[in-house]
């Protein structure tokens, strides 16, 4: 008969760097929505036409430097 260990070998403490970045990655969500719903409440455009309007709005402009910049 097999004796299984309920003990593991790992800790369970999670990564502090991780950690950190998730609750970094989750205030950053917190506030673009908060500033999404802001600039909606002010303008009376929906969080998906704001972003439609940038789209539209930088049609002319040549961002290849940027992406080169960041590749």
């Amino acid at each position: 008969m097999a004796v299984i260990s309920m003990t593991s070998s790992s800790s369970n403490t999670p990564d502090p760097q991780k950690v950190f970045s998730e609750k970094l990655n989750g205030r950053a969500a917190m506030l673009g929505l908060v500033i999404g719903l802001a600039v909606e409440a002010v303008t009376g455009k929906g969080i998906i036409q704001q972003v439609w309007g940038f789209n539209e709005s930088t049609k002319g402009i040549d961002f290849s430097g940027l992406l080169s910049f960041f590749s």
